[in-house]
């Protein structure tokens, strides 16, 4: 939160729409829930609410990211995205998009994320969060997509669009839906 302040102060910006993958779509949320008088809209893609009470889904990501992400080599790369996503073949052929996978867990800091715990929302903060957010889901995400994850949507009647044919990496496979569905939760459709 106090991250997401200092780039506002610093940019001059007061308040801000805001859009989040995977962890990111929790920093969104948290974001919200806390600064709501500083987020227009928010959006989550392949993420789900955290309740208080609910355990994060640690050993998931494991089996989901494990061992691959611990060698980030370009075989294990191509591993990895086939795991997170619906389709991987076109991902897999853009040399410049492995570019980036590979520099995202390369060099990725695994202690720097063990410091930042997962804190579930009550139900007040669960209410901003409903005022401002959209989120977005790949059909196929093996991490966002459940039974229980949409239970919880649906619990909270939290707004949500399920993306066919997609995964983990839901901006990645499907951009010119969501930036369809951003565009069209931006003007409050």
């Amino acid at each position: 939160t106090r991250w997401i302040d200092d780039i506002l102060a610093a940019k001059g910006y007061e308040k801000v729409h805001l859009a989040g993958v995977s962890n990111g779509a929790y920093l969104v949320q948290r974001y919200t829930a806390r600064r709501p008088q500083n987020v227009g809209k928010a959006v989550c893609m392949a993420g789900s609410i955290a309740v208080k009470g609910q355990k994060a889904p640690l050993l998931k990501m494991m089996r989901l990211f494990l061992p691959e992400a611990l060698f980030p080599t370009e075989k294990n790369m191509k591993k990895l995205v086939a795991k997170l996503t619906f389709s991987p073949e076109a991902l897999i052929s853009d040399q410049l998009n492995m570019q980036h996978w590979l520099a995202l867990l390369k060099y990725f800091n695994n202690r720097c994320m063990m410091a930042h715990k997962i804190e579930g929302f009550d139900d007040d903060e669960i209410a901003i969060i409903r005022g401002k957010a959209r989120f977005l889901i790949g059909s196929s995400d093996r991490l966002a997509y459940s039974p229980e994850s949409l239970a919880l949507l649906d619990r909270y009647q939290l707004s949500y669009r399920i993306v066919e044919q997609a995964g983990h990496a839901i901006n990645h496979e499907k951009p010119e839906v969501i930036h369809q569905e951003i565009i069209e939760h931006l003007l409050g459709r």
